[in-house]
């Protein structure tokens, strides 16, 4: 089943703070968006609030029509996966952290999911392959391993709706986007909302919504923000450099 938010005229500060100013929009059932924006323009706040995380001051916000405070948390977050910038895992197996997310999970969708994150080459490498232990906090693992292992994770859910937080931040640039456009195939029919810096990794989502002081600004295609919009521009511009600098390694 796909599922679409519709979010309107939402507000929420942290103390004195207002951080989203009366958003309103809809994101379609099966859609792919990027939020984007500078920091602290509120992109992680909007994501968060969608898996309530937090609750807006005011306004709504309704998953396929029916308002997500009549949600309980635990089927919110069946239906809602989130991955973080950072993500909890444990000092068992690479296996056993996967079928946390699904316990049912055969071995071939274990192995499609590491292949999606870009993990199988990694897993390979390691003594015990996926059954090798990583220690306290995966410590056994880069930080970028253990932000797509967070990922592998979430993919075995099989939720209806995936929101990534800066979830490959670790990254360098050609395995963010080759991971982001692996998952982005890996269920296509699944709503997906990306929030990620790279915006230059990002030009086939289906719409970018482009946030600025709380508010969104602008909305659309690569193609027409790039044409009519100087700040979408700008960020673009300065992720494309990024993304090209040698000292862009992987971590």
């Amino acid at each position: 089943m796909k599922f679409g938010f519709a979010i309107q005229d939402v507000c929420f500060s942290y103390a004195d703070n207002s951080v989203l100013d009366h958003i309103s929009l809809k994101i379609q059932a099966g859609e792919r968006i990027a939020l984007i924006g500078a920091s602290g323009s509120g992109k992680s706040t909007l994501a968060r609030l969608l898996v309530r995380a937090a609750d807006p001051e005011l306004g709504d916000i309704q998953l396929e029509n029916h308002p997500i405070k009549e949600f309980t948390l635990a089927s919110l977050r069946r239906t809602v996966g989130y991955v973080p910038q950072q993500s909890l895992l444990f000092q068992g197996s690479i296996r056993e952290n996967l079928l946390y997310g699904n316990p049912a999970a055969t071995e071939a969708e274990l192995q499609r999911a590491l292949a999606t994150a870009q993990l199988t080459s990694v897993v390979n490498r390691l003594p015990q392959d996926i059954n090798t232990p990583l220690g306290p906090g995966a410590g056994g693992l880069s930080g970028g391993e253990r932000q797509r292992l967070a990922l592998a994770r979430s993919l075995l859910k099989n939720s209806s709706v995936l929101i990534l937080d800066e979830s490959t931040s670790a990254l360098d640039a050609p395995t963010e986007a080759a991971v982001l456009s692996s998952v982005s195939k890996f269920r296509e029919k699944q709503t997906l909302i990306l929030i990620s810096h790279r915006i230059s990794s990002l030009t086939w989502v289906d719409r970018f919504l482009l946030l600025d002081r709380g508010r969104i600004v602008e909305m659309g295609s690569h193609e027409v923000l790039y044409a009519r919009s100087a700040l979408y521009r700008s960020l673009f511009d300065a992720s494309a450099y990024d993304a090209s600098s040698p000292s862009n390694s992987l971590r």
